[in-house]
């Protein structure tokens, strides 16, 4: 087990393990721990425990994705995160998921070719394709104007396609974190055929988008959602992560650093989406 741990770290892993040990969380914390639901109080209190003892986990997933002592945290926790023992800014993608769909379609070959066309940028330290996905082939194509207006509104400041989809149903802004659970589990991984009306409104709109979602999901639900984790995390460690020269530490598509250092990690941001070709937008705070 530790050994295929091992063989899926890289420098860039190493790195980013040995940085998070700038974490630590303000005396608040505590208080808000005492605020939280019994049924998340005692999860949360182990982490912020850890975390006060500088014990922090850090493993690689099989997709990539890195898991340390702040993914689990709490949002509301996060608040009083300090790092380098100075407050903290933090850059992640907005409408992540359905901008990574976007691009996608957009670097998936013609079905003829299969295969996935992005051969041309590897990470250093990386031997060998640097980037595997298992996708069916002879996927549907999506047409480039409707791409191009999914895309469009993927990007969008502030979530473009979220606030589209509430207004198409005529839920209101409170709504907005219920639409994205329900469209990453009825659109993006939908298993059964059960009626829902976020996908209702997402096909009517986008109905080849829809039909490549589906094809790459016929043989099991979560194939689209694991390529989209894959994606992400190729992007935000192996792309962006290495050529960023202050400290941060990473939350999935995003990551956290010192309050000074939150236009350089957001130049790096933008530098690798201009490097891949990504089209998508950046919350900064």
């Amino acid at each position: 087990m530790w050994q295929e741990q091992q063989s899926r770290w890289l420098p860039i892993h190493n790195r980013l393990n040995d940085m998070q040990r700038l974490v630590s969380l303000t005396e608040d914390a505590w208080i808000r721990l005492d605020s939280l639901p019994p049924e998340s109080r005692l999860s949360q209190s182990a982490l912020v425990q850890q975390i006060a003892l500088q014990r922090f986990p850090f493993s690689v997933s099989k997709f990539g994705r890195v898991f340390n002592g702040i993914t689990s945290l709490e949002r509301s926790l996060r608040a009083y995160m300090r790092f380098d023992n100075q407050p903290v800014g933090c850059v992640d993608i907005g409408c992540c998921q359905p901008a990574l769909l976007g691009f996608l379609i957009h670097n998936h070959a013609p079905p003829h070719e299969g295969g996935f066309r992005l051969d041309s940028y590897k990470p250093a330290g990386r031997s060998g394709p640097f980037l595997s996905l298992s996708l069916p082939h002879c996927l549907p194509s999506v047409p480039e104007s409707e791409l191009e207006r999914f895309c469009a509104l993927a990007e969008g400041a502030d979530g473009g396609l979220y606030a589209y989809l509430l207004d198409a149903l005529g839920w209101d802004g409170s709504d907005r974190d219920r639409l994205k659970r329900k469209f990453l589990r009825d659109v993006l991984a939908k298993k059964g055929r059960y009626p829902s009306e976020v996908e209702e409104a997402f096909k009517l709109r986008f109905p080849n988008v829809w039909a490549f979602v589906w094809a790459v999901n016929r043989f099991d639900h979560a194939t689209l959602i694991r390529t989209l984790q894959l994606l992400e995390s190729w992007l935000v460690i192996l792309v962006i992560a290495p050529t960023v020269e202050a400290p941060f530490v990473t939350l999935h598509d995003g990551a956290y650093c010192r309050l000074q250092d939150t236009p350089a990690l957001t130049e790096a941001f933008q530098r690798g989406f201009k490097t891949v070709g990504l089209r998508a937008s950046l919350k900064v705070c």
